[in-house]
């Protein structure tokens, strides 16, 4: 297949294959930590950001009082 075909879809030298009846469908195969932006925003929307268990995470009372983040 040209170059002129393959450049414009941005592939990197890896694709992922799968057959479907009688097609081929090439994609991009999706970089690390793709939206995780927007995963974690929703997140936040939906209150489910938070410690499951701070007494698990080693959370003691000098980390909340006295830690520099």
């Amino acid at each position: 297949m040209p170059r002129a075909v393959w450049s414009p879809l941005r592939f990197q030298e890896e694709v992922e294959l799968e057959v479907r009846a009688d097609q081929l469908v090439v994609r991009r195969i999706p970089g690390p930590r793709l939206d995780w932006e927007k995963q974690f925003a929703a997140m936040a929307a939906n209150n489910d950001d938070q410690f499951l268990d701070n007494e698990a995470a080693g959370w003691t009372e000098w980390d909340e009082a006295e830690w520099e983040w």
